[in-house]
């Protein structure tokens, strides 16, 4: 579920950044304070996974 999650937000950026670059560069304020509501997530999803013990080759 977070993988998803994480790919849509890589995805929203993406799209703010392209906003920013194609439309108007004050979009640019989207892609920079979007970047940090989900900044944290990375790390929730890399504790769960040491937590779960999976392998390290999964990590």
């Amino acid at each position: 579920m977070f993988t998803w999650i994480f790919l849509i937000c890589i995805t929203l950026q993406v799209f703010f950044a392209g906003l920013a670059f194609f439309m108007n560069p004050i979009n640019w304020s989207y892609h920079e304070s979007f970047a940090r509501y989900f900044f944290i997530l990375p790390l929730v999803m890399a504790a769960l996974c040491f937590s779960a013990q999976l392998p390290r080759r999964i990590l």
